[in-house]
């Protein structure tokens, strides 16, 4: 309204549109993963979309995944920046990571950010064992042979293994006794899988 200086006031109209920043995605929930312990598993994807954003949108998995935006590099969260606002489709590939614990690993992936309300992706990953297997170098050890109450010089092998779940523990039979450095001997020893 313009009013004023003895002259008759003049009405402008106006009008204007709120916006809502939104953000939407392809999937509701994503189809279970599923990975050998030790190895991450193969991904899956979806798209996000977002109009009227005001800033970057922020993705995070729970523990145990990782999400990319190219199906190559992972981690442990990712960035999407808007363009005049808006997402168009963008691709964001989930998998469970080599970290993940065996078992069922299950949460939300969480998109927040540009003022819009937040979006979450259910999402559920099984990491089992991949066939452990077990070996030694040898099938027997023997000659030993001593005085009495002086130990005998010892005799070595390897031992090998994949797709294990948790330690291995080597237990010598009576009157013998076990090292890992030919040096500490007792009736067992206790081996710890490396990643």
């Amino acid at each position: 309204n313009h009013t004023g200086g003895d002259a008759i006031p003049q009405a402008l109209p106006v009008s204007g549109t709120v916006v809502q920043p939104s953000l939407s995605l392809s999937l509701s929930n994503l189809p279970e993963l599923t990975a050998d312990w030790g190895s991450p598993s193969s991904s899956r994807s979806y798209t996000v979309s977002g109009a009227h954003l005001t800033g970057p949108v922020t993705v995070t998995p729970p523990a145990g995944f990782e999400i990319s935006l190219n199906n190559s590099s992972f981690g442990s969260s990712q960035t999407l920046n808007p363009s005049a606002g808006s997402l168009s489709a963008v691709s964001v590939y989930v998998r469970l990571s080599s970290a993940a614990p065996m078992g069922v690993s299950s949460g939300s992936i969480n998109h927040a950010g540009g003022d819009a309300a937040v979006q979450n992706l259910a999402v559920t990953g099984t990491v089992s064992s991949a066939n452990p297997t077990l070996s030694s170098s040898v099938i027997s050890l023997t000659g030993f042979t001593s005085t009495f109450g002086v130990p005998s010089a010892s005799q070595s092998y390897t031992v090998s293994g994949s797709g294990l779940t948790g330690t291995i523990t080597l237990t010598a039979p009576s009157g013998f006794e076990v090292s890992l450095d030919n040096a500490a001997f007792a009736a067992s020893r206790t081996l710890s899988p490396v990643v």
